[in-house]
Formats: structure tokens, C-alpha cells, sequence
């Protein structure tokens, strides 16, 4: 009898020792569903990471960018600045017949020119010296977009504006030509536009050109035209070289 007692003993905590280890099993496994899964983040994909951060992935002909209409007196083009933080210090491009571009990169520190580049582009799209020898050049500027640009030389983004947020100044609101009163234009947020010009309608097209011109196609030809705002920022008109210039409605009828 002390025998078969003995037995059951042994036989009853092997069952509870194994009982007791299905439950930790279980335990563990919960806690393991239950714990978000961490990505590991190596050294070589976070470099690689910076690299997409800080350089363009792409670039575009400068040729076709364009350079934007005078921000004032002093200035013939838009003004591009560090990394979109407004200030005295920004880059701007002039006109230059001397230069194979037509370009001149004009640098502003504390809002004086700093120094000035004749500018050419290499095979690869990049603006470069168009007066230094080869790989001596102060500025590697590639426009990633027709607002973006990034200088190679100074590793510094340049940026002049958010086009969605400056299309805000003229979007969804009536035009009418100051010399043609039946000459009338709307440009859309979404892109698109509609024109009435000698009893004729014509959809339309469009899209931000620069930090201060917006084109737009009518079918049959590209269109652009200047952003044209007072002191203040308040549109005043948008002008095609002065050949046409669009009011807003309300300020027609006044």
C-alpha cells in the first residue's frame, strides 16, 4: 500500500511539473503575439536613407525652367532660397547673353550680392561656372523640379515656394481682360480652366510656371502669365506681358 501511495506521488507532480510547463509555453507565446515586431534599422539603410534625404533622385534640363519674373527693382528673377526659409540670403538667376545658358547665378548674403557666375550646363544637366576649368566650377546646381534645386558644391537645397500654396492667390476666382470685357478667364485649384475669348469657350489647362508666372494651354497655345500683387500681397492682376491683362471680376465691375 505505502508502495502504490509512493507511485501516485511521483506520477501526480510529473502531471502538475508538465501542466505547469504547457502554461509557461502558452504564456510566452501570448506575450510574443502581443508585442509589436520592431524593423531593425542597419547602418547601411540608414545611410542610404540620408543619401535619398539630402541629394535629388533626379534632375531637370534647365533650359526649360523658368527663372521667374522681377521680385523687385533690384532683382530679374525669382528668388530661390535656403532650404524655403525667407531671408537675405538666397540665389536668384539674371539674364546673361554672354553666358551659353543665357543664365547668370547671382548669390545674396545679408541681402547683398555677394558674387556672380556666368553659367553653363554640363552633360549631365548640372549648372556649373561657365568661366572655370573643368571640375574647379564654385557652384554643381541640378533643378530637381521648377521649384527645387540643390548645389552639389555647398551640398544646400534652394527652394522658391510652394506652388499649391501660391496658386491659393489666384485660384477660383473670374478674370476679365481690363481692354476686352467679353475676354474672360478662370483657373480652377484642381488644374483645370475655363477661357471665353471672342464668343468662343475654350477649357483649359494649367499649372504654376514659377514662383510668380502660371501657364496654361487653351488647346492650341501655351500662355503665361505674370502674378502680379501689391505691397501687401493682394492679387492685383495677372498679366501676358502686358499684352493682356487679367483683373479680377469684382474689381472690374468697381
Amino acid at each position: 500500500m505505502k508502495k502504490i501511495v509512493t507511485v501516485f506521488v511521483l506520477v501526480l507532480s510529473v502531471v502538475m511539473l508538465l501542466s505547469l510547463s504547457a502554461c509557461g509555453e502558452k504564456k510566452t507565446e501570448e506575450v510574443a503575439e502581443e508585442l509589436p515586431v520592431v524593423p531593425v534599422v542597419t547602418e547601411a539603410s540608414a545611410k542610404d536613407e540620408e543619401v535619398a534625404k539630402d541629394e535629388p533622385a533626379a534632375n531637370i534640363d534647365p533650359a526649360v525652367v523658368n527663372m521667374g519674373q522681377a521680385i523687385d527693382e533690384l532683382h530679374t528673377a525669382d528668388a530661390w532660397y535656403k532650404d524655403g526659409v525667407e531671408g537675405g540670403d538666397y540665389i536668384y538667376f539674371e539674364k546673361a547673353d554672354n553666358s551659353d545658358l543665357g543664365l547668370a547665378y547671382v548669390k545674396m548674403e545679408n541681402g547683398e550680392r555677394a558674387s556672380t557666375v556666368l553659367c553653363a550646363v554640363n552633360a549631365e544637366l548640372h549648372v556649373v561656372d561657365a568661366e572655370a576649368a573643368e571640375g574647379e566650377s564654385s557652384i554643381d546646381i541640378v533643378f530637381v523640379d521648377e521649384f527645387k534645386a540643390y548645389d552639389y558644391k555647398s551640398e544646400t537645397w534652394y527652394v522658391r515656394g510652394d506652388p499649391a500654396a501660391l496658386s491659393v492667390i489666384f485660384a477660383d476666382i473670374a478674370f476679365v481682360n481690363q481692354d476686352d470685357s467679353t475676354n474672360t478667364l478662370i483657373l480652377n485649384a484642381d488644374g483645370t480652366g475655363l477661357e471665353v475669348f471672342q464668343g468662343q469657350e475654350d477649357e483649359l489647362s494649367w499649372v504654376m510656371d514659377s514662383a510668380s508666372t502660371v501657364k496654361y494651354n487653351d488647346g492650341s497655345y501655351d500662355h503665361v502669365l505674370q502674378i502680379v500683387c501689391d505691397e501687401t500681397g493682394k492679387l492685383v492682376s495677372l498679366s501676358e506681358q502686358n499684352f493682356r491683362i487679367f483683373v479680377p471680376a469684382e474689381a472690374a465691375a468697381e
